[in-house]
Formats: structure tokens, sequence, C-alpha cells
């Protein structure tokens, strides 16, 4: 049935060619030209449809006659009426597009220029034309810093300040992302969104300390970490333009800066210190092992407390740096000691000695290594070395992140940590430095002999412990007033 339908179809056509004096071929040539009619009329339409629609790159301008590599331009489809740069680099295949901030034509004209000379010169030296995000230049600077890290004081800088820097950037990173600028190019972060990235640190909330709030110096430092990161490695790289650096306000700190430093009362370091004597030490049910490691803390935090050193200058505390004083008396060596401080330990990159009543402690340390049979070469062990059988052997010493977790823990079994918080206090290891330098100055000692043993300077003392000159002279400064003042 439908074969016949389709002869009867044929037919049909046939009948009305003849009909025309026309034949197949005349068939097929029309309707090849009906077929062409139909897709010159489908792009017609397709042309109005889109004519119709804002164009996505508006007013485009060559920013100079004889080129064709950049333009300026407006977008079609916002609302916003300030030109943009387009740059196209036909080396490295790559565009960056800038906005130039601005709907005068003849302001994004002049910008462009420059911008485009600032690229040109950039590709020629062989840097990047392509745009980077926050997290990527975070990275960037990291790994400059991780370059840097040398042993060696001031020919770089030490693991702590790069992990300062890891925590400051990530801060920074994590402000960035709750402003939903983290997917920007940083040349594309207005400077005033970011200003109040102090304020938002001081309102953050902590996760150590947390009854405490953020102290402005710690927050303008870490601002100052941030300005240098766009420094070192944005604005030479070409990222960025000065203008379009980070405008982030520093938090005021008061010109008569009180004294701030959290010690121990004396009362309080002498309970504590009684403690872990009488009870820390003496605890039933504890290893070898244990016991020798708090015994060894113990007497770390009275050499502390007795010496002004820093917590990481203590720990890499060697036997051959510990000797007597030729000028004291034989009573005085059983006494007192002299420790050296090499510049490869110190903090300044300055040598020094210290002069210290530690003597009887070094003396109960050895006693502690030779009751659990731990020889000591003290040609090359160090003081505080681990105990642990492996650590031993390969002299390797107590990790600051053990004694600061026994810290945190001892202050709290011998409730002295209940008196910190009840005045807002927060005792760390480098607390026993400020602790010493404040006992010292109480007993009459000289800034300046203080600043030779302690390894900082003079300036630093008077400024940050003037308050103590006071209760220093107190006779001298009331002497004679018993006599007319007597109500």
């Amino acid at each position: 049935m439908e074969g016949g339908s389709n002869r009867n179809q044929l037919d049909a056509i046939q009948t009305l060619l003849d009909a025309n004096g026309l034949d197949a071929g005349d068939l097929l040539n029309a309707i090849l030209v009906i077929a062409d009619a139909k897709k010159i009329q489908q792009k017609v339409d397709k042309t109005e449809e889109e004519d119709n629609k804002p164009k996505i790159i508006q007013e485009k301008t060559y920013i100079y006659p004889n080129i064709t590599d950049a333009y300026i331009f407006r977008y079609g489809r916002t609302k916003s009426k300030n030109y943009y740069l387009r740059i196209y680099d036909e080396k490295t295949k790559k565009s960056i597009v800038r906005s130039l901030k601005t709907p005068s034509f003849q302001d994004a004209l002049v910008k462009s220029q420059v911008i485009y000379r600032e690229q040109k010169d950039a590709l020629i030296k062989g840097r990047k034309l392509n745009s980077i995000t926050t997290a990527e230049l975070i990275e960037l600077y990291l790994q400059y810093q991780n370059e840097r890290i040398s042993e060696i004081p001031h020919s770089g800088i030490m693991k702590g300040a790069y992990k300062l820097s890891k925590q400051r950037t990530q801060l920074w990173l994590e402000y960035i992302t709750e402003l939903k600028l983290n997917k920007r190019g940083i040349e594309n972060i207005p400077p005033e969104k970011v200003r109040d990235f102090g304020l938002w640190l001081k309102r953050k909330p902590k996760q150590r300390y947390d009854k405490t709030e953020r102290d402005n110096n710690v927050i303008n430092h870490t601002i100052c970490e941030i300005k240098r990161m766009y420094k070192l490695v944005a604005l030479p790289e070409r990222y960025l333009s000065k203008d379009d650096a980070p405008d982030i306000k520093y938090l005021p700190i008061p010109r008569e800066r009180s004294f701030k430093r959290d010690i121990l009362e004396l009362d309080e370091y002498e309970e504590l210190m009684k403690w872990m004597q009488y009870k820390y030490l003496r605890e039933k049910g504890i290893s070898d092992k244990e016991k020798l490691i708090r015994s060894l803390f113990h007497k770390y935090i009275g050499i502390l407390y007795s010496t002004g050193m820093r917590s990481s200058e203590g720990l890499n505390l060697k036997w051959k740096d510990i000797y007597p004083n030729p000028l004291d008396s034989e009573e005085d060596q059983r006494e007192r000691v002299l420790i050296k401080i090499h510049s490869t330990q110190s903090k300044t990159g300055r040598s020094r000695e210290i002069v210290a009543r530690i003597k009887k402690r070094l003396d109960a340390i050895e006693r502690d290594y030779k009751k659990l049979s731990i020889a000591i070469d003290k040609t090359t062990d160090y003081v505080f070395k681990n105990p642990a059988k492996t650590r031993a052997e390969k002299n390797v010493p107590l990790g600051k992140p053990v004694v600061e977790k026994r810290l945190k823990k001892v202050l709290i079994d011998s409730g002295i940590q209940d008196k910190l918080d009840n005045t807002r206090r927060k005792i760390t290891l480098y607390s026993s430095r400020h602790w010493y330098c404040t006992m010292r100055l109480q007993e009459g000692v000289s800034m300046e002999k203080l600043s030779l043993n302690m390894g900082t300077s003079y300036e630093y003392i008077q400024s940050t412990y003037s308050h103590m000159q006071t209760r220093r002279n107190a006779d001298e400064l009331t002497k004679g007033m018993g006599k007319w003042n007597k109500k």
C-alpha cells in the first residue's frame, strides 16, 4: 500500500515537470536554492536576535593607533560604566583584563597607556602577565620566606619566623575569603575594601588564651607582615601597581605604654617550684623515664628563671659551654658558673657570657642521668637531652613543644593557673626572661650590666622596664621627707 502511494506521488511530480518543460535536474536545483534561502534566513534571524541583546564588549577603542594587542572597552552586560583594559600577549597566548576604575574615556586612555607600558616592560624582563589570586600570592611569599630560612642569626629568618608568616598570611586569606574576594586577581581588589583587616582581627575569637583580647601590637605585627608580602612579591613582579596595594589601617598604640609583660609573683614562683619538687617529682606509679623528664623540666624552669636565657638558648645549652669563672673563689665556684651563648644560638647574632648561680642544679642533672645509666659526654652532649633511648643515643635535646605542654599542665595541676586567670595573666616560657629582668632590677642591678647578661639592648630594657626605676630608687626619692611630712 505504501509503495503504491509513493509511485503515485512520483508520477504526479513527473507529470508536473513535463507540463512545464522541466526535468529532474531542474527540480534538484530548485530544492538546493530553497535550502540555501532557508539557511540565510536562519542567520538573519539569529543576527537580529543577537543585535537585540546588549553586546559584551562595547565602545572598544585601541589605546594606540598602530597596535592591536591592547584596547579599552566597557562591559555591556553590567551596570558599571567603568572602562576596562585588555592586553593580549601573542607569545604566551594569554590575556590580562583590568578595571581602570573610571567612567571617563580620557582618564581610562591615559591609565591604560601607563599600564600597557608597565606590562610590556614586565614581559621583556620575563615576568608574568596573567593575574594571581590572594592564595597564589601567599604561596609565592611563603616560598620566598622558606628559601630565606637559616640557622645563622641575621643571615635570613629562623624557622619560628617562617611559622609566624604562615599563621599571619592564613589569617589574611581567611579575611579575603570572608569578603568574597578570594577568587579575584589581587589587582582587582579595591584597597579601601580591606582597610579594616586590623579591626576584623581584633574582633576575631582566639583559639588559645580566649579569656584575653588580642593585643594591638600583635595585630600590627600581622598587618606589617601582610604589607611586606605585597612589597616583596606582588609589587616587584608587577602583579599590581603601588596604588592598588592594600591600604590596611594600623591599630592605635598608646604613647605611654604601660608595663604589660605577664610574670609570676615571687610567692607564686616559689609555690610552683616547691609543688614540682615535693608533688610533681614524687608522684607514684610513673616510669623512670617520666621521672627523669619531670626532673629535667624542673631544673630547666629553675635555670631559665635564674639566668634570663631565652627558652631556645636553654634547650640548646651544652655541657662544654658551662665552665667556672676563674675570678671566683673556690666557694663561689661551688655556686656560680659562666655560660657561653654562641652567636649561632643567639637571637641577636652576637655571642655573650652569662653568669648564674646554677651549679647545684647542674650537679643534680648529672645525678639524674647517672640514676638511669645514661652516659654524658661533656664535649658534645646537650644538658637537656631527650632521655628516650633512640633520642639519647643521637644526642637530641628536649623539644620546645614538649616543655611548653608540660608548663601548661604544671600551672593547672599546681593551682597557679587559677590565680593567673583571676588576674588575666598569661604565663609562657618567655615569661621567665621578664621575671628575671624584673627581679634583678629590684635588687639594684644596673640596666647596662643586665643588658650584657641577657643579650639585649640597654634601650630595650630601659623602655620596657622603666617602671622599675621608681621602685629601685624609692629610698633615694623619699629621702628626708619624714622630717617635714609627718601628717
